[in-house]
Order: structure tokens, then C-alpha cells, then sequence
């Protein structure tokens, strides 16, 4: 008779754990590729995640601000910023327009998106023709090509922390030689 006694306990704590993690958690997994949040925060899937950050993106390649404001927080955090850079959305697109000074036919196109739980890393390839100057280059009219890959944390659909690393070096050396 204890044996299964003990058995009904065990299964009961089990379950009062697991409970207890759930209402920790501030995500559940439901499946793959869906996200749903505690306490009635906005829904995203992680496809959608994936789209707002092609919209970005977008909005980067078209110079659309409002593109920028619909991705992003206006609150977002800049992981790297450049030095004097405002902070927020504004900082983001402060830092757009200036590398449109140095790059005015700059694109990105995105190689890889990747998504889990509330973050998307991606890796892009940017392109541009130096026109201005660049790390105190001045303009040389010349091609160049580079990578850059970034990592953006989500919070109600959209960006609110984003970090980038660019091989700045190697845009240099390519205008450079």
C-alpha cells in the first residue's frame, strides 16, 4: 500500500513544480515557431519576428523612416552606438543618415535569419559605392562590400536592443588600396 501512496505524492509534487516554473517563466513554447505571452502581452511568432526585421531591413535600403519607427522601439537600446550618437530610435536613424553620407547607394542583403524565443540574430551582406568620407577617409568612388551581423531582442513586436558587428576594418582596407 505505501508504494503507490508514494507514487501519488511524487506525481503531485511533480506537477506542483512544473506549475510553479510556468508561472516563473514569462514565455511558454507552444510550439516551434510560436511564442505566446503571460499576462496578455502582444503575440509575435517568431516568422514574425523574422518579418519585422526585414522590414528594417527594407527600410534601411529605401532610407523609410517609417519603416525604421514601425520595427523598432522608440526606446530601443543601441548595443554598439557610434560616439555621440542620441540614444533610442533617433540614434538609429541618426547613424543611417550618416552612413548614407559616406554610402548613398548603401543596400543590405540579408544571407541568414535566425529566431528563438525573443531574439533574431541575422547576417547581412552591405554594399555601396564610398562617395563621402568614411572613418576619416575622404571619398574615393570606390566599391565595397562587407558583412555584418546582428542580434535584436523583441518586446511587443518590435525591436528593443540591438547589437551589430561590421568588419569596419575591412571597408576600410577596400577603400584604402
Amino acid at each position: 500500500m505505501a508504494g503507490p501512496a508514494i507514487g501519488q505524492v511524487l506525481k503531485h509534487n511533480a506537477l506542483r513544480l512544473a506549475a510553479e516554473r510556468a508561472d516563473r517563466s514569462a514565455c511558454i513554447c507552444d510550439n516551434a515557431t510560436t511564442l505566446r505571452r503571460k499576462n496578455n502581452e502582444h503575440t509575435m511568432s517568431l516568422e514574425d519576428n523574422k518579418a519585422v526585421i526585414r522590414r528594417l531591413y527594407d527600410g534601411f535600403n529605401t532610407v523609410d523612416l517609417k519603416a525604421i519607427d514601425e520595427a523598432l522601439a522608440a526606446d530601443v537600446v543601441d548595443i554598439l552606438p557610434l560616439k555621440g550618437q542620441a540614444r533610442g530610435i533617433e540614434g538609429f536613424k541618426e547613424r543611417l543618415i550618416r552612413l548614407r553620407k559616406s554610402f548613398p547607394d548603401l543596400s543590405f542583403t540579408i544571407e541568414t535569419v535566425i529566431a528563438e524565443g525573443d531574439m533574431v540574430a541575422e547576417r547581412s551582406t552591405l554594399r555601396g559605392t564610398h562617395c563621402g568620407t568614411f572613418m576619416g577617409v575622404p571619398a574615393t568612388g570606390k566599391r565595397v562590400r562587407g558583412t555584418m551581423m546582428a542580434f535584436n531582442k523583441f518586446a511587443n513586436g518590435k525591436v528593443v536592443e540591438r547589437g551589430r558587428i561590421i568588419n569596419v576594418f575591412g571597408l576600410v582596407r577596400q577603400i584604402q588600396s
